[in-house]
C-alpha cells in the first residue's frame, strides 16, 4: 500500500448503484446484512468524493493495532465511590455532541470518533455550547482535517484505516480545524499533500493537552462520563450491529460471517443508565448517520461492553488544552506565601568502600522562593518518588524527609537521627528547621550552599519509571505556583530500571548531572527538570497531573502508607550532610 492511487468510477453508474442500494434498504431492510458481503470493506476503492450520508454503505476504519498499555493511564478522575454523593445512576452527555454524522464510504471512523464527536463535545462542555450552536459547522471539528493531517504511513491508502494513537497525537500536536474551515467532502485520497497549510491556523485553536487510557472497568468509564468527559472506544463488530435499528440493549455477539476481518470500529461513549436493560447500559454514538441504530445511537450492556464489544481494552479520554495567554504579554504569577522549589545538581552511585550497587548520593537543596516562611510546625516534607511511565498508580517512595517542631524532636544535624523514634513510621530524617522567605534549607540547616543526601534505591524496581523529587508532597502549604514543586532526575524521558539500577545516559555510573546552574532555576530552560513532557514525549504525565495525583494520595492515606513502608524497609534510610562546593 505504498503506491497511493485512487479509483474513479463512472459517476452515472455510481449514482445509479447508490439509488438502488437506498431503495433496497427501504424496501427490504432485513436483507441488509446479506448485502454487506459485497459492501462492507474498509479498503473499498469505489468511492464518491461527495458521499450522500443517507445512502452510504457501512464503513469502519480502525485497524485495531493500538497498544493501550503504552498510553499513560488516567490518574485524575474523581473517586466518586469514596465521595458523599457517589456516582449518579445515569448520565447523558449527548446534548454536548454535534448532530449525528456519517463517515460515508470512507474508513475514517477514528477521525469521526476522536475529532467530530469527542473533541467537539469536550469544547461544548468547556465553553457551554448549546445544541443550536453545535448544529453549526463553526463548532463542529473536522474529521477530514484530522485524517488528512495524519502521516501517510499512519493510515491506509484512499482514506482507509488508522489507529487511535496517531490520531490523538495529531490533536495533541496540531489540533483540528472546524468543519466550517474543512468540510467533510472532496476527500480525494486523504494524503498529507492534500492538506491546505491555511487550515492549520484554525487547527491551532483546537488542541488537546493530553490523552489517557482508562481501565476497562464499568465504574471507571462511568467516572469519566460523570465528570463530563466522553470516552473513545475501539470495538469489534458483529453482523447484528451492522443493521441495528432498536432502542433495545445490545447484549451479545451473534455471527461474524458478513463483517469478516474488517470489523474494528471507532465509537464514542456518551452516557450510561443503570436502569437500562437487565444490568444497565452505556449509550454509544456511531458515525453512520441517524438512520442507523436508534437515531444514530446504540445502548450496550455494561458486562458486554467490557467482555465482548470493546476490543483489547481500548478506552481513551482526552483533556482540552488550556487557553494560552498572549506569549508576548503573559499574565504574571503573583507569588504570595510559601513557594517551595527543589533543585538537584547531581545524583550518582556511591562508590565508597563496601557500597552496594543501589546505594546512591544526591547533591541538592530546597528553596523557598516565596514571601512567607516555610515553618517546620506545618509538618511538611519532601519525597524522592518513582512512578511508572504508563501508570502513575504504580509508584513508591525512595526516601522521605519531614519537618517537625513537636516535643521530642530537635534539629538533627549531620549523621544524627532520633535515638528513639515514636514509631517505625518515623525512621528516616526528621528536621526541625524553618526556611525563611527567599532562603534555602542548606543555608538555614548547615550554613552551607548545598547538601548531600545518601539513600538506597529499592532493589525490586524493574520497568520504565520516572524519578522525581516532590516538595510539600503532603500538601500542607497553599502555593500560587506548584509546577516548581517537582524536579526530575530522569530528565527528558523515563528510564528502564532493572532491580533498582537504571539505564541512563551514563550507563556505567547510572548518573544524573544537571546541565544548568542554580542561577538558572527560574529560566525557561529549567522546565526540562520540572516536567516529564517534552518535544519528543508530548503525552507524558503533566506536572498538574502528578501534583494533583499526589494530593489525592495524601488525602486518602495511601501516600502515608508508602512513606511508612519506605521507612520500615530501609530503617534509617540515609544521611544528610553539608556540601560546600556546589554550583
Amino acid at each position: 500500500m505504498n503506491n497511493l492511487h485512487r479509483y474513479a468510477p463512472n459517476l452515472f453508474i455510481n449514482n445509479l448503484f447508490l439509488m438502488i442500494t437506498s431503495w433496497i434498504k427501504k424496501a427490504a431492510y432485513s436483507l441488509m446484512i446479506a448485502g454487506l458481503l459485497f459492501s462492507f470493506e474498509s479498503c473499498d476503492d469505489s468511492k464518491s468524493d461527495n458521499p450522500d450520508p443517507k445512502d452510504s454503505v457501512r464503513q469502519t476504519g480502525w485497524t485495531g493495532s493500538d497498544d493501550p498499555e503504552m498510553v499513560p493511564q488516567n490518574v485524575t478522575l474523581p473517586d466518586f465511590d469514596n465521595s458523599s454523593t457517589g456516582l449518579p445512576d445515569r448520565m447523558d452527555l449527548s446534548s454536548y455532541f454535534p448532530p449525528i454524522g456519517d463517515q460515508g464510504n470512507y474508513g475514517t471512523c477514528v477521525a469521526w470518533a476522536t475529532a467530530y464527536n469527542c473533541k467537539s463535545a469536550l469544547e461544548a462542555v468547556k465553553f457551554g455550547l448549546s445544541p443550536t450552536q453545535l448544529a453549526s459547522s463553526t463548532y463542529q471539528l473536522s474529521p477530514k482535517y484530522l485524517f488528512t493531517a495524519l502521516a501517510n504511513d499512519k493510515k491506509g491508502e484512499n482514506c482507509n484505516g488508522t489507529d487511535f494513537v496517531p490520531a490523538l497525537d495529531v490533536l495533541l500536536e496540531k489540533g483540528v480545524a472546524s468543519q466550517a474551515t474543512v468540510p467533510y467532502n472532496n476527500l480525494g485520497n486523504c494524503t498529507q499533500s492534500n492538506l491546505d497549510p491555511s487550515w492549520n491556523t484554525d487547527a491551532e485553536k483546537h488542541k488537546i493537552k493530553y490523552y489517557r487510557r482508562i481501565p476497562d472497568q464499568v465504574n471507571d468509564i462511568k467516572k469519566a462520563l460523570a465528570s463530563k468527559i466522553p470516552v473513545i472506544l475501539g470495538s469489534k463488530l458483529d453482523d447484528s450491529f451492522m443493521g441495528w435499528n432498536s432502542e433495545s440493549v445490545y447484549q451479545s455477539h451473534t455471527s461474524f460471517t458478513n463483517v469478516g476481518i474488517h470489523s474494528y470500529h471507532a465509537l464514542c461513549i456518551v452516557g450510561y443508565d443503570n436502569s437500562k436493560g437487565p444490568r444497565g447500559a452505556f449509550r454509544v454514538v456511531n458515525s453512520w448517520g441517524s438512520q442507523w441504530g436508534s437515531n444514530g445511537f446504540i445502548w450496550v450492556d455494561y458486562n458486554f461492553m467490557i467482555n465482548g464489544f470493546a476490543f483489547n481494552k481500548n478506552f481513551f479520554v482526552a483533556v482540552n488544552d488550556d487557553q494560552k495567554p498572549d506569549p508576548n504579554n503573559p499574565d504574571p504569577i503573583t507569588i504570595s506565601g510559601v513557594d517551595l522549589a527543589p533543585w538537584i545538581d547531581d545524583d550518582y552511585r556511591d562508590f565508597s568502600s563496601g557500597a552496594i550497587a543501589t546505594q546512591r548520593k544526591m547533591e541538592f537543596n530546597i528553596y523557598n522562593v516565596g514571601n512567607a516562611p516555610a515553618l517546620a510546625s506545618a509538618n511538611w516534607g519532601y519525597a524522592y518518588l518513582y512512578y511508572n511511565a504508563f501508570n502513575a498508580n504504580d509508584y513508591g517512595v525512595v526516601f522521605y524527609d519531614d519537618f517537625k517542631d513537636q516535643d521530642g524532636y530537635r534539629s538533627y544535624k549531620e549523621n544524627t537521627y532520633p535515638a528513639d523514634p515514636p514509631s517505625p513510621a518515623y525512621y528516616g530524617l526528621t528536621i526541625n528547621c524553618n526556611i525563611p522567605a527567599d532562603d534555602d534549607l542548606a543555608h538555614e540547616f548547615f550554613n552551607s550552599t548545598g547538601m548531600i543526601r545518601t539513600y538506597s534505591m529499592p532493589n525490586t524496581l524493574t520497568g520504565y519509571y520516572y524519578l522525581v523529587m516532590a516538595v510539600d508532597v503532603t500538601d500542607k502549604f497553599t502555593e500560587a505556583e506548584e509546577s516548581n514543586n517537582l524536579f526530575y532526575t530522569t530528565d527528558q524521558d523515563a528510564k528502564y530500571f532493572t532491580n533498582g539500577i537504571g539505564s541512563r545516559a551514563n550507563v556505567a555510573n547510572d548518573a544524573f548531572k544537571n546541565q544548568l546552574n542554580r542561577t538558572q532555576m527560574k529560566s525557561k530552560e529549567a522546565i526540562r527538570y520540572r516536567s516529564a513532557v517534552n518535544a519528543t514525549n508530548r503525552n507524558a504525565y503533566t506536572p498538574e497531573e502528578i501534583i494533583g495525583f499526589l494530593k489525592r494520595e495524601a488525602k486518602n492515606g495511601k501516600l502515608a502508607n508508602q512513606i511508612a513502608q519506605a521507612r520500615r524497609v530501609q530503617k534509617v534510610n540515609g544521611t544528610l550532610m553539608a556540601k560546600k562546593d556546589v554550583k
